[in-house]
């Protein structure tokens, strides 16, 4: 195995990241630094979970999961956590993905979908599942896996509805399929109308705009503000 000190490879890493180092890095230090991930125990690895809090430590552990293709289960609420923080909806596939790939996509779901109905980031956890649609994998269509469909579908809804929330309903906006209300439960199909009449109505300007994109109109699109803070 690989003698690496974890501080020491990620320092490595923070260093070159984004910089004219980063070939460099990759030639000379990454090797060593995912071997070493491959080959570790799982119960081992739980420091790397301390570096996914970190704003510049955690892009570290998702190069690593990429590059060593696996997630162990002593990272997978960390990793989890991560992809529910990070404000930027493109950045946060780095952490959307291993969870998938290493928990499959219903453990997830369910995952985020608590989040939304009783974390304290349920913007960012709506903002996650975009990404967990977006892996492809060999696995088939559970019932467990419908099942969270199915809820995620009611919970978009009933939270836009009952929300104000400015960042998650935005955030939500995306997910609802406003020209399909068989798409929906039948008890929760009543709930369109309103979603419609509140988007329309809102100060939000994101929110305004968006609505008719998801009720058919054609763009252009526009980005997905920031979250406000």
């Amino acid at each position: 195995m690989a003698d690496v000190s974890w501080d020491a490879a990620c320092d490595l890493f923070v260093a070159a990241r984004g910089t004219g180092a980063w070939d460099a890095y990759r030639r000379e230090h990454a090797p060593a630094a995912i071997e070493r991930y491959c080959e570790t125990r799982d119960g081992e690895l739980r420091v790397l979970a301390s570096y996914l809090a970190d704003p510049r430590r955690k892009w570290f552990v998702a190069f690593l999961a990429k590059e060593g293709r696996r997630l162990p289960s002593s990272l997978h609420e960390a990793m989890l956590r991560a992809a529910i923080d990070e404000p930027n909806p493109s950045y946060n596939r780095s952490f959307v993905e291993p969870c998938v790939v290493a928990m499959g996509h219903a453990a997830v779901l369910h995952a985020l979908h608590d989040e939304i109905e009783h974390g304290a980031n349920a913007a960012g956890a709506a903002q996650a599942i975009y990404w967990v649609g977006a892996v492809r994998l060999s696995e088939p269509a559970t019932d467990e896996l419908r099942q969270e469909w199915t809820r995620g579908r009611r919970l978009m809804l009933e939270t836009f509805v009952r929300r104000e929330d400015v960042d998650l309903r935005r955030r939500i906006l995306p997910h609802l399929n406003l020209q399909k209300p068989e798409s929906y439960p039948e008890d929760v199909r009543a709930l369109i109308g309103e979603v419609v009449a509140i988007a329309r109505a809102h100060p939000d300007e994101y929110i305004r705009h968006r609505v008719e994109i998801q009720l058919g109109s054609g763009g252009p699109y526009r980005a997905l503000p920031p979250k406000e803070r």
